[in-house]
């Protein structure tokens, strides 16, 4: 009986433990300002302009996959996980942005080893024939999170668009989350056009990253 109560309480202990975790949590998500909230957005957004740039329009990463926007998706349920605890925010190591694209990383990982498991059994999602548009930025990335590594990205995207206004304009279109259709119509070209634009874009810039 003794060791049962001492079972019991130790149970009631570790649960009011996880209770008062998840309560601190709760609060310094609280705390958080609107302003800084608005920043830590910008940065996943910023994050995953880079590291989904030209993986959105078929694959893992589509709208007709995931149900809708893929920044939206991610950003969603990287949210949505810190609050309903699925996902502990290490607030006392990281801050809100950095704990939020650690989360979206993982996120896009595991919709990548969902999808290849879907491409074998034959589901795959096909809206374009070259999946392989762009930068491979799973290859060039790790999924940790590294700020440096992805601004070299960012760097690098930049530098293959000079001298070609088509490609900065593509790029900006991008940036700012229009659709693979509102681009074309923007541009005033076809998708076969764009998807070749977006390839080369990501060819010249995994040249230049190797110089970076």
């Amino acid at each position: 009986m003794a060791e049962k109560i001492n079972s019991q309480l130790l149970s009631i202990k570790s649960s009011t433990f996880y209770e008062m975790k998840d309560a601190q949590i709760l609060n310094k998500l609280g705390e958080i300002t609107h302003e800084t909230w608005r920043a830590a957005i910008q940065k996943c957004h910023d994050h995953m302009d880079t590291k989904l740039w030209g993986k959105t329009a078929s694959g893992a990463h589509c709208e007709q996959r995931l149900g809708m926007d893929a920044k939206d998706y991610y950003l969603g349920k990287a949210i949505k996980a810190l609050y309903e605890g699925t996902w502990e925010w290490k607030y006392e190591e990281f801050p809100i942005d950095e704990q939020l694209i650690r989360i979206i990383n993982s996120m896009i990982s595991e919709q990548v080893r969902k999808y290849k498991i879907e491409v074998k059994k034959g589901k795959k999602t096909v809206l374009v024939e070259n999946e392989q548009l762009a930068l491979s930025l799973d290859e060039e990335v790790d999924k940790e999170y590294d700020e440096s590594q992805l601004q070299k990205l960012s760097t690098a995207l930049t530098m293959a668009c000079e001298g070609n206004e088509q490609y900065q304009a593509l790029v900006k279109f991008k940036k700012q989350g229009l659709s693979y259709n509102e681009i074309s119509t923007e541009m005033n070209c076809d998708k076969e056009e764009l998807y070749r634009m977006i390839e080369n874009i990501g060819k010249r810039a995994k040249r230049i990253l190797k110089s970076l």
